[in-house]
């Protein structure tokens, strides 16, 4: 999957082929696997982030955000 085709893919189709890609041993870093597939690596990281996943770089995969609510009530 390449770059117009990745972005046109829903954000849950977008996460599977990303942390497939990166579970495969294939790229050492994200930066490899953007290059690989045509994106700019920090665009890539921007559109993840807006859809609520950020990549964590000890477990090499994106992730869902967790916003916890802090509870205002004393």
């Amino acid at each position: 999957m390449y770059g117009h085709l990745f972005f046109k893919s829903t954000i849950s189709k977008r996460i599977e082929f990303l942390n497939k890609e990166l579970s495969s041993g294939a790229y050492s870093t994200l930066d490899d696997l953007a290059l690989s597939i045509y994106i700019d690596v920090e665009d890539l990281r921007d559109e993840m982030l807006e859809a609520g996943y950020t990549y964590r770089r000890d477990v090499h995969q994106f992730v869902p955000l967790i916003i916890e609510k802090i509870d205002k009530a004393v």
